[in-house]
């Protein structure tokens, strides 16, 4: 039991940890790219509109 609780609480602190590097990483740090369909077609568009709304909030 005593050990099943150590392993438990060493799999919590590595989570915890590993969380905190993922969080304190900038996001995006390259280019973000969206993939549609060819130009013209109707999510090509809806891909245009999101990728306004998408620069304004990531910057």
């Amino acid at each position: 039991m005593a050990r099943l609780l150590k392993s438990l609480s060493s799999l919590i602190v590595l989570v915890i940890v590993g969380t905190l590097t993922a969080s304190a990483q900038s996001y995006p740090s390259k280019p973000v790219r969206i993939i549609t369909a060819p130009v013209g077609a109707g999510n090509d568009f809806a891909a245009r509109l999101l990728a306004q709304h998408l620069s304004l909030a990531l910057g």
